[in-house]
């Protein structure tokens, strides 16, 4: 660091004024730290942007109903998605397969809770649906879907979903894709089909038919006939 020293003013005056020099390895370290400072700022500007994005991620994931119990109903027939059979016992996979599993159907009532179901996020964002009262999973079985929807021409060859009491070849993982009126296609993962509720659609009120023997079953359609793979998900 250097000092020069000038004498008289404008006015003839002595006067000292000093100007300080900053040598070329000192300009180099304010400029250093000038970097790191705009650097380090910039870190932070992205990270607060990741946040920011995760934060938004969360928020589309919170407008649906995740780990919460919610019923699911049929908008085209107003039937309740249903677990049949059993609770399950004992640890998952313990049945070895889903073969006898009980089978999923359409009712007109919440019989016994059998009605009620928890929805749970998957780290790939897809979604385990539990059944609460019988703690077994919503699950498709069947063949993988290939080719165009509608191909199949129908669903009375469709493949029926059962609630399983484990996840067996990732056939209980479901993606629920939200539609512009605010109801859901559910979508298996790994079959590619919707769940569709197949029957009539019910007529009175809620009970009339006195339980869930003659119920519709619900199965795993290759595309939205008459518009029964649309469901509503009411959080209670």
């Amino acid at each position: 660091m250097k000092t020069l020293i000038l004498s008289k003013n404008s006015q003839g005056l002595t006067t000292t004024t000093k100007f300080t020099f900053l040598s070329t390895m000192t300009v180099l370290c304010f400029l250093l730290a000038g970097l790191q400072s705009v650097f380090a700022q910039g870190i932070a500007f992205v990270e607060m942007e990741d946040l920011s994005v995760l934060a938004q991620g969360d928020a589309v994931a919170e407008e649906l109903p995740v780990a919460r119990q919610v019923m699911i109903e049929s908008v085209e027939t107003k039937r309740y998605l249903f677990c049949t059979g059993e609770a399950m016992t004992g640890n998952r996979g313990d049945e070895g397969g889903w073969l006898q599993s009980p089978g999923v159907v359409g009712s007109d009532a919440n019989y016994y809770n059998r009605a009620v179901w928890s929805v749970q996020k998957n780290r790939d964002g897809s979604y385990y649906i539990t059944d609460v009262t019988t703690n077994r999973y919503l699950f498709c079985t069947g063949e993988v879907f290939n080719g165009n929807r509608g191909d199949e021409g129908g669903w009375l060859q469709s493949p029926k979903v059962v609630g399983s009491d484990a996840n067996y070849y990732n056939r209980a993982m479901w993606l629920l894709e939200k539609n512009s009126d605010g109801t859901y296609y559910i979508i298996n993962k790994e079959t590619h089909r919707y769940l569709f509720p197949s029957g009539d659609v019910i007529k009175g009120n809620r009970g009339d038919e006195g339980g869930w023997l003659q119920s519709p079953a619900v199965v795993g359609s290759d595309a939205n006939y008459y518009d029964r793979a649309k469901w509503k998900i009411i959080e209670l």
